[in-house]
C-alpha cells in the first residue's frame, strides 16, 4: 500500500498516457475492422491506379489534399490494418498537437490542460474514427492546424526561433485550409491565443500595446484566411452539392434568415457541448447483450485507470501543483470564454452551406471542428463549479470512461458490418464465380448499416476485375435511390452511365444481374424463368424480368483468395455455400452435381431457413430420377412455408413439362401436384 501511495506520473508521461487512451478507444478491434463506406473507393482506387490517382481523385472537390493521400498510401498500401493504425496514430497526434498548444497558452495549468486533452482524445461527438482511410487523414489536418497555432506562440516567445517557427506555422496553416475547409473557423482563435501568448510574455505590456503587437502578428494569418477565401469562393467555388444557401437567404429575407441561423447555432452548440456526453449514458441504460458488456466493462476499467492516472499527476519535483484561487477563476472564465468564442466561430463552414451537423454516425465530421472548443469549454465550467480537484477528477475520469465504451461498441458495429459484407461478397463468389464486363447488380437496398451501392462499388470490382488495364467494369444500384435517375427505367436496352470521381461505368439495363439478400436468408440471383414475385421486395420483383443470367462467367475460378484479403478468412462453410454451388450448377444445368452437393448437404445435417433456397435441389433430384426425394423436399419446404406454394408449383411445372419423363412418370407428377393444390396453376404438356 505505501509503494502505492508514493507512485506518481509526471507531465513527460502524458504522450505516453495518450496514445493508451486513444488505443483501448479505437485500436482494440483494428484488426477485424477492415474497410467501410467511401474507403473502401479510396482503397480500390489506389489498387487499381497507384497512389498518383488521387491528384484526378481529388481534383474537382479538395485538389490540395491530394499530396498527403499520395505520401500516406504510398507507406501504406491498402492493407486495412495499416490503415486503421494510421486512424489511432493520427488520433494520438492531433491530441499531442493540442496538448502542446494547451501547454504554450498556459504553462501554469499543466492539470487542467490535461484533463482538456484527455477528453478532446476521446470526445464521443466524433464517432467515425475507425473510417480509417478518410477521417485518419482529417485527424492529420487538424494535428497541423493544431501545431500550426503552437508554433505561432513559440515564434512570438522565442525571439530567436520567430521566423523558423512563424515559417512552419504559415505553411501548416495554408495547407490545412486549402486541403479541408472544415478548420477556416478555428483561424479565428489565433487573435486569442496570441492575446494570452503576448499577455504571459510580458505582464506589465499595456492593452494598446497588445491590441497591436496581436494585430501584427496576426497578419500573415490572416492574409493566408482571406487568401483561401478569394480561391474557394471566387475562384474555385463550390463544385460539389454544398451551396452557399445561406448568403442567399440572407439577400433574399435577412431578418428571418438571422432568426432561423441563430437558432440552428443554439441547437447546434447545445449538440456538440452537451447531448454527445449524454449519449454515452446509453451504455448504463443497455446491458443486454455481450458486445454491449464488453464496452461497459472497458469503459469502468478505463474510468478507474484514467482516475488513478489523473490522481497520480505530478510536477517534474514530486509536489502537487498549487494554484490560489484567484488566478484559477480568472482561469475558468478565460477558459470558458474561449469555448464558447470557439462553438460560435468553428460551425460556419458548415453553416454557410446549410450542412446540418448531427452527432450520429454518418452525420458526425463535422463535430471534428468543435472538439477543440467544446472540451475547453467544460473543463472551464468543471473549475467554476466543482469544488475539489478529486471531484473534477471523478467527473473527466466517467467521461472518459464512458466515451470508451462508446467508441468499442461502435467499432464492434463497425466489425459486424465488415463480416455482413465479407459473408455477402463470398456468397456472390460462390453463386457467380465470373461476371461480364458491364454488368450491373441490383437490388433493393442492403441489408447492413454504414454502407452505399458506391461504396460497395469499389470492392466489387477488386474481386471480380483482378486483371490491368483496371477499370470501373461492374456496379451495384439500389433501386430505392436510383430507380428514375441513374436507371430510368426497368426496360431492356436502356442505357446506364455511371461516373464517380474518376472514374465511369457505360452499360445497359440488358447487363443487369438482379439479386435479392435478405440474412438470415442466403444471397438470391434472379433467374427470371423461376416465378418468385410473391416472396420478393417490390422493386425487386418489378426488375426481376431484366436479370440477365448469362452476365454469369460461370465457369470462372471463385476469386476467394482476394476475398480472404479483404474481408478475413471463412471459418467454416456453412448452408449457403451449398445453396449458392447448387444453384450455380441448377444454371448450368448439371443435375449430378446438384444431387451430389444435396447428398452432401443434407449428410451434414445443414438446412435452410429459407424453404425457396430447396427449390434448386428439388429440381436436381426430379431430373436424376430420384422423385421421392423431390417430393420429400417439396413437402418439407412447403410445410415450412406454406406462402411459396406458387414457387413450388412453378418448379414442377417446369419438371413436368421436361421431356425426359415418360407418361407413368408425368402422371406421378401430376398427381403430385394436385396434392400442393396446384390444379389451376399446372397442367400437363399435351
Amino acid at each position: 500500500m505505501k509503494s502505492m501511495k508514493k507512485l506518481i506520473f509526471t507531465f513527460s508521461s502524458i504522450p505516453i498516457a495518450l496514445l493508451l487512451l486513444c488505443f483501448i478507444s479505437y485500436g482494440i478491434l483494428a484488426p477485424w475492422l477492415g474497410f467501410l463506406q467511401d474507403d473502401w473507393y479510396h482503397m480500390w482506387q489506389l489498387h487499381a491506379f497507384g497512389p498518383t490517382v488521387f491528384i484526378k481523385y481529388f481534383s474537382w472537390a479538395r485538389p490540395y489534399l491530394a499530396w498527403i493521400y499520395i505520401i500516406i498510401s504510398s507507406l501504406l498500401g491498402t492493407s486495412s490494418v495499416n490503415w486503421q493504425i494510421y486512424a489511432v496514430f493520427t488520433r494520438w497526434i492531433a491530441a499531442i498537437a493540442f496538448w502542446w498548444l494547451l501547454r504554450i497558452t498556459w504553462p501554469n495549468r499543466l492539470r487542467q490542460i490535461t484533463w482538456i486533452t484527455f477528453l478532446f482524445a476521446i470526445y464521443p461527438g466524433f464517432r467515425q474514427t475507425n473510417f480509417a482511410v478518410i477521417y485518419g487523414t482529417l485527424f492529420l489536418i487538424l494535428a497541423m492546424h493544431l501545431f500550426s497555432m503552437g508554433a505561432m506562440l513559440v515564434a512570438i516567445r522565442r525571439p530567436k526561433l520567430f521566423w523558423p517557427f512563424t515559417i512552419v506555422a504559415i505553411l501548416l496553416s495554408a495547407y490545412s485550409l486549402f486541403s479541408v475547409e472544415y478548420f477556416f473557423g478555428l483561424e479565428l482563435l489565433r487573435p486569442i491565443f496570441l492575446w494570452i501568448g503576448l499577455r504571459d510574455k510580458d505582464e506589465n505590456i499595456s492593452h494598446k500595446d497588445r491590441i497591436r503587437l496581436t494585430g501584427l502578428h496576426w497578419i500573415p494569418y490572416f492574409f493566408v484566411t482571406i487568401l483561401f477565401l478569394v480561391w474557394r469562393i471566387f475562384i474555385f467555388r463550390f463544385p460539389t452539392k454544398y451551396q452557399p444557401v445561406l448568403f442567399n437567404d440572407i439577400i433574399t429575407d435577412p431578418l428571418l434568415t438571422i432568426f432561423n441561423q441563430a437558432q440552428i447555432i443554439i441547437q447546434d452548440a447545445l449538440k456538440v457541448n452537451l447531448f454527445v456526453w449524454d449519449q454515452t449514458l446509453s451504455l448504463l441504460k443497455d446491458n443486454e447483450g455481450l458486445s454491449v458488456r464488453l464496452a461497459l466493462g472497458l469503459a469502468i476499467i478505463g474510468g478507474v485507470t484514467a482516475y488513478f492516472y489523473l490522481s497520480k499527476i505530478k510536477t517534474a519535483k514530486d509536489i502537487d501543483i498549487q494554484e490560489d484561487s484567484l488566478p484559477a477563476l480568472r482561469w475558468a472564465w478565460e477558459a470558458i470564454g474561449i469555448g464558447i468564442f470557439s462553438t460560435l466561430v468553428s460551425g460556419w463552414p458548415f453553416w454557410f452551406v446549410n450542412a446540418p451537423i448531427s452527432t450520429d454516425i454518418g452525420g458526425d465530421r463535422y463535430t471534428v471542428a468543435f472538439m477543440m472548443g467544446a472540451c475547453i469549454l467544460l473543463v472551464g465550467l468543471l473549475e467554476l463549479l466543482i469544488r475539489t480537484h478529486k471531484q473534477k477528477i471523478l467527473i473527466i475520469s466517467i467521461l472518459v470512461g464512458l466515451a470508451i465504451g462508446q467508441h468499442f461498441q461502435d467499432a464492434n458495429s463497425f466489425r459486424l458490418v465488415h463480416k455482413a459484407q465479407g459473408a455477402f461478397f463470398r456468397q456472390l463468389a460462390w453463386r457467380a464465380p465470373g461476371l461480364k464486363p458491364g454488368t450491373v447488380l441490383l437490388t433493393d437496398e442492403f441489408p447492413f448499416g454504414y454502407t452505399s451501392d458506391t461504396s460497395l462499388t469499389a470492392p466489387l470490382n477488386w474481386i471480380y476485375n483482378q486483371d490491368p488495364p483496371y477499370a470501373m467494369q461492374y456496379a451495384f444500384f439500389e433501386l430505392d435511390s436510383r430507380l428514375g435517375n441513374t436507371i430510368p427505367e426497368l426496360k431492356p436496352g436502356i442505357p446506364i452511365s455511371y461516373g464517380y470521381w474518376s472514374t465511369d461505368l457505360h452499360s445497359t439495363t440488358s447487363q443487369v444481374l438482379v439479386f435479392n439478400y435478405s440474412p438470415t436468408s442466403c444471397l438470391h440471383v434472379i433467374d427470371p424463368s423461376i416465378e418468385q414475385s410473391s416472396i420478393l421486395p417490390e422493386l425487386v420483383a418489378n426488375a426481376a424480368s431484366l436479370s440477365n443470367l448469362h452476365q454469369i462467367i460461370v465457369d470462372a475460378d471463385p476469386p476467394l483468395e482476394i476475398i480472404d484479403e479483404l474481408f478475413g478468412k471463412e471459418s467454416e462453410l456453412d448452408w449457403c455455400y451449398y445453396y449458392e454451388q447448387a444453384d450455380l450448377a441448377r444454371q448450368k444445368k448439371d443435375w449430378d452435381k446438384v444431387t451430389q452437393i444435396g447428398d452432401k448437404v443434407f449428410e451434414l445435417g445443414l438446412s435452410s431457413e429459407s424453404p425457396i433456397e430447396y427449390l434448386p435441389f428439388i429440381e436436381g433430384y426430379a431430373y436424376s430420377d430420384q422423385l421421392n426425394r423431390a417430393y420429400k423436399l417439396t413437402k418439407d419446404a412447403f410445410r415450412s412455408m406454406p406462402a411459396i406454394r406458387p414457387e413450388l408449383c412453378a418448379t414442377w411445372r417446369r419438371i413436368l413439362n421436361s421431356p425426359m419423363f415418360d407418361n407413368e412418370k408425368q402422371t406421378l407428377i401430376t398427381n403430385f401436384t394436385y396434392q400442393l393444390e396446384c390444379s389451376k396453376l399446372i397442367s400437363p404438356s399435351p
